[in-house]
């Protein structure tokens, strides 16, 4: 019943590639190999030791992908944007050494809304590839912010203020963590979440994200 239901669904909404619309595919070989990822760098803040940009948001194809991934909430691209965080962390030669993978949460209501998680979905993926240990219930959204994207600097500091709750705080001490994101704007989201992870004993902190906007 299924497999007659997803037929029914590409007949009636025929699948296309997002870059060149070849048919059947989201995202063909082609269009994929495009989007080129940044060298292995790095920057920092205040809370977190490296903070790493995985491709170019000037890319238009890479902007396309996100911006259908979040909104039109198509689940399978996570396949995709999750391939070019592995393939950028692969560069790198000093890793983390055995680092707990933490997904950005999303609060309740818009994770009914969504049904997913985005950032989730590629924590996942990229912990399975490197066999790290995904924890995507120590940390809990516990305020329902605004879409940072309506924001100035100042307002998305103040949005994610008090945004989230540690839920084992014995569990961080000692130990490293990368925090997992789609898109790093000002740092707000990330940075709250790791000024969290410091104040109970985390050791190195480290951010990876698909794009800087």
């Amino acid at each position: 019943m299924i497999h007659i239901f997803k037929k029914l669904l590409n007949i009636l909404f025929p699948i296309e590639c997002l870059g060149c619309g070849r048919n059947d595919i989201l995202l063909c070989e082609n269009c994929f190999n495009s989007i080129k990822i940044n060298k292995a760098d790095y920057f920092k803040n205040e809370y977190i030791d490296q903070i790493h940009v995985c491709a170019s948001f000037h890319n238009e194809l890479l902007q396309k992908l996100i911006h259908f991934y979040k909104y039109n909430y198509i689940q399978d691209l996570s396949e995709y944007l999750s391939q070019l965080m592995i393939n950028y962390y692969n560069q790198i030669e000093n890793k983390l050494e055995n680092p707990i993978i933490i997904p950005v949460p999303l609060h309740q209501k818009k994770l009914l809304m969504r049904c997913f998680n985005q950032a989730q979905l590629i924590a996942k993926k990229f912990s399975e590839q490197f066999n790290y240990n995904l924890k995507d219930n120590l940390i809990m959204r516990i305020k329902n912010t605004k879409q940072q994207a309506q924001l100035n600097k100042k307002g998305r500091e103040k949005n994610m203020r008090n945004a989230f709750q540690v839920l084992d705080k014995n569990f961080i001490v000692n130990k490293n963590f990368i925090i997992i994101d789609d898109v790093y704007t000002t740092g707000s989201t990330v940075s709250e979440i790791a000024k969290f992870l410091k104040a109970n004993g985390a050791k190195q902190i480290w951010c990876l994200v698909i794009a800087k906007n």
